[in-house]
């Protein structure tokens, strides 16, 4: 049992007839709700009631600073915030590799986590709301080389552009070249098929991944 959960116990046990009235999931399913992020509305959810004392008035200074940060004349900005840990796990088998999704996902969460830092840095900010956040800022990372050389490879979907590299540029132009080639090969092909063999409004498509000739169920 984790020594947070040992910590609580004897508090919970003493005390689940009050949280009940209370209605405490309750609350925190509204204040889950609200959360930018599908993993901020998870961490919510888990939340357990403390009675250390030192702990409660930590996240309270906390929460004030948030506040005073959103109510503030600067503003602080809400990014995104990609669930990776799937990615991130898969990340710690060695010779393993991410998929372009991930890559994006990635790519955002390092963008977030710049913003944000940036946002906690600004010396137009509260200063008190600057000094209790300070830790939490120390902790995001800026990877801004990393973060560029993701965005600019691919597409928001996942998809790798041409231009992420100048051999992927070339090998992309000369494919697409010969899939024109190989459909005008195969248009031409179709026009010397008897007519009563051809499928009427119909012309060389894919299918399952290839190239072929609709041609009629008796000239196959």
């Amino acid at each position: 049992m984790p020594d947070r959960a040992r910590r609580i116990s004897p508090f919970l046990a003493m005390n689940r007839h009050a949280l009940a009235v209370l209605e405490f999931p309750r609350v925190l399913d509204l204040v889950a709700e609200r959360c930018a992020s599908g993993l901020g509305a998870e961490r919510v959810r888990g939340m357990l009631p403390h009675d250390d004392r030192g702990v409660l008035e930590r996240e309270h200074s906390r929460v004030a600073a948030v506040r005073a940060l959103l109510d503030g004349d600067v503003g602080c900005p809400s990014e995104t915030i990609p669930d990776l840990g799937r990615a991130l796990d898969q990340l710690r088998v060695v010779g393993s590799v991410l998929a372009g999704p991930a890559l994006v996902g990635i790519a955002t969460l390092l963008r977030s986590s710049r913003l944000t830092k940036i946002a906690l840095a600004d010396t137009r900010q509260p200063v008190m709301a600057l000094a209790l956040l300070a830790d939490l800022r120390d902790r995001l990372v800026v990877a801004a080389r990393d973060e560029e050389r993701l965005a600019r490879a691919f597409e928001p979907d996942g998809t790798l552009r041409d231009d992420a590299s100048p051999l992927l540029r070339k090998l992309r132009r000369e494919l697409r070249a010969g899939e024109g080639e190989l459909v005008s090969l195969l248009e031409r092909t179709m026009q010397r098929l008897d007519a009563h063999h051809r499928v009427a409004d119909m012309s060389v498509t894919m299918r399952n991944g290839r190239w072929v000739i609709p041609v009629r169920r008796e000239a196959r």
